[in-house]
């Protein structure tokens, strides 16, 4: 564990602080507007605007502070990863967007990250591209194993 601590250390605090932030985002805006007096069709619009915005923001802190955690403090390293982070949080967000969609795209935004960062982009697409694809088939098992 002592060798691994950054990369897990940098994961948790990614995923848990741009969770925490989308979320806060999204409940703050929309109790503020019920507050207001918006009504249900407002409310009701609004909420896949707001819910984009907050991803995009959430995505972007996690992404930062992963890769700012994992890279030791490297501000370009975080730089990129608030960019990535907050590109996949607008993919994410796309309720109308099919898997495919989604797995390109998010292929397109790793492919881009990993030459920036020096890498090939082929390899960064292929990465992302699978990761999404097979995300929601992970999350279905891992759902069934812990219901038993």
């Amino acid at each position: 564990v002592k060798k691994y601590w950054r990369p897990i250390l940098a994961i948790a605090a990614a995923y848990y602080l741009g969770t925490a932030i989308t979320n806060s985002i999204f409940t703050s805006g929309m109790t503020s507007a019920a507050a207001a007096g918006a009504t249900t069709a407002k409310l009701s619009a609004m909420a896949s605007t707001l819910y984009t915005k907050a991803a995009i923001i959430g995505g972007a802190v996690g992404g930062f502070t992963g890769g700012f955690i994992s890279s030791g403090g490297d501000m370009s390293a975080a730089l990129i990863g608030g960019f990535t982070g907050g590109a996949a949080g607008y993919i994410g967000a796309q309720t109308s967007w099919l898997r495919g969609e989604k797995a390109l795209a998010h292929g397109m935004v790793g492919g881009v990250s990993s030459q920036v960062q020096g890498g090939k982009f082929g390899s960064g697409f292929i990465s992302s591209a699978f990761s999404k694809a097979v995300s929601g088939k992970v999350h279905g098992l891992v759902g069934k194993e812990l219901k038993g």
